[in-house]
């Protein structure tokens, strides 16, 4: 027998006590699950369609369309996108035989760059991805090209994505969306390509869409939602910035003007009917520089206050380009191509989540372009050049992009040296972090120095491990004031050695 606390009847355990307490389910809350008076219209747009269905022909066609004209007329939206396409795609990346036949690999990479540079690859890459960041997707036809100034007349043509359409799609057709046929597993079958861009002036004369199967297309866009296949402008979700940016610039500049349109206004205390001289509303009055001007009785003259452009305007207009830049991850100084208030830390810091969206990016541009666009272009190769070796699968290779601008070349230089010396690392990759191939670099360095490729590599070798045995140099100590020329000991001695008194 317990004895009774509290409430408690006597000859009641506490156990059964609480167990006879009512209870009642826990419901966890979520303050932005709520709807109120307070946040009613700031969610009224919300919506669970799926994303073909959220990105219907009608939604992607206004984004793009808004997304062209801010591009055309806002400064930072166009420099935004040319800057993040000149790091992604920079001079186009290079491709790497790895079938372990030297003579092999570097036959077919040969072949690859002469074509390459008869197509302009690099500049039709370049525009399928600023149309992918600017409209939201991109489209490359492949087809052959009968005047290309090369033996494999493979060529690619970029499309717009207004081009890939499908006018008169049935109702209820679970097989295909806008443009996409897919199977029962969700794999692109094939695309509706429009004969003419539906903005042409030859448009209307054609709407009949070609059936081209998907080994011929390249499609890249950003994949954000499980089950999409069309894009949306990347700068989406920052597009009403540029308008308001605009809308508060012209403010600014519209009240400086107004401020410097006023030379002098006149003012009085006194009441109209009190004496002074009566002044026509909107009276103008001329007068020179430099020279004396009366008021008239019982009026004040003074000038308006130069308070525009105000102090908060350079503060709206980096948090507004920040803000744009972010859904690419690119700094606010890349995107203004202004680094005066950055220091070095913080520069370095925000490079390097740059820098991992570009590789993003580049992944994704292999998987989507290059690596179709090679899986095309080698069984080509491979009948015009006379290459005894079985088309498919496509051999072995990777693709080499060129590397991003070193911030400290000396603090890079030294950490890969350091990361060498403990194993953490080996030359191919770091020539490869640079975009080149270490096995092409070692033949141009062995000529450079007029030795065989082996004792090139003998001799690098012997670099790093006479690096890594090397002690360490010791860090000398800052001293707090500077070194004087002379030493102070010099100074204190006369001709014959002896200190001066």
């Amino acid at each position: 027998m317990t004895q009774p606390t509290g409430n408690q009847p006597a000859g009641e355990s506490p156990r059964k006590c609480l167990a006879e307490i009512p209870t009642r389910p826990i419901r966890a809350r979520y303050d932005a699950a709520q709807s109120g008076t307070d946040n009613a219209t700031h969610w009224a747009a919300a919506d669970s369609y799926d994303a073909d269905s959220a990105n219907s022909p009608a939604v992607r066609k206004t984004l793009r369309e808004r997304s062209r004209y801010e591009r055309e007329n806002n400064g930072y939206s166009k420099g935004t996108i040319r800057t993040h396409a000149n790091y992604t795609i920079h001079g186009g990346p290079t491709l790497r035989m790895q079938t372990g036949s030297d003579g092999f690999n570097a036959m077919v990479e040969a072949a690859w760059r002469r074509w390459t540079k008869a197509c302009k690859f690099r500049r039709k890459l370049r525009v399928m991805h600023m149309a992918k960041v600017g409209d939201g997707e991109s489209l490359a036809w492949t087809f052959f090209n009968p005047g290309l100034a090369d033996a494999v007349q493979l060529d690619f043509r970029p499309l717009e994505c207004d081009q890939c359409s499908t006018p008169y799609l049935p109702a209820g057709e679970k097989s295909r969306i806008d443009g996409v046929h897919f199977d029962r597993y969700g794999n692109v079958t094939a695309f509706d390509i429009l004969p003419e861009h539906p903005g042409g002036q030859w448009s209307g004369y054609n709407r009949d869409p070609i059936e081209v199967p998907a080994r011929f297309i390249l499609h890249w866009f950003m994949l954000e939602r499980a089950g999409q296949h069309r894009g949306i402008p990347d700068t989406t979700a920052t597009l009403s910035l540029s308008a308001a940016a605009r809308r508060f610039r012209e403010a600014t500049v519209g009240a400086a003007e107004s401020a410097a349109d006023f030379g002098v206004i006149f003012n009085t205390n006194m009441q109209v009917n009190d004496g002074p001289d009566e002044i026509r509303p909107l009276t103008e009055i001329e007068f020179d520089k430099r020279m004396a001007i009366a008021a008239p009785m019982g009026w004040d003259g003074h000038q308006m206050k130069g308070e525009h452009p105000s102090t908060t305007f350079d503060m709206f207009n980096k948090a507004t380009v920040n803000e744009q830049a972010r859904p690419l991850s690119m700094p606010r100084n890349l995107a203004m191509c202004d680094s005066s208030d950055y220091n070095f830390s913080s520069g370095q810091l925000d490079h390097h989540t740059y820098f991992a969206a570009c590789d993003n990016e580049r992944l994704d541009g292999d998987d989507l372009v290059v690596d179709p666009l090679f899986g095309l272009w080698f069984p080509e190769a491979r009948d015009v050049y006379g290459w005894a070796v079985d088309p498919y699968p496509i051999p072995p290779h990777a693709w080499d992009w060129p590397g991003y601008p070193k911030i400290d070349p000396t603090k890079t230089a030294k950490a890969r040296a350091a990361s060498l010396g403990v194993g953490a690392t080996s030359l191919t990759r770091i020539y490869r972090e640079d975009g080149l191939d270490f096995e092409d670099e070692l033949k141009v360095m062995a000529k450079d120095y007029g030795v065989e490729v082996d004792e090139m590599r003998a001799i690098l070798r012997n670099a790093v491990f006479r690096q890594a045995a090397a002690p360490e140099p010791e860090e000398e100590e800052e001293e707090e004031e500077p070194r004087m020329a002379v030493p102070a000991e010099a100074m204190l001695r006369g001709r014959n050695g002896y200190a001066r008194t």
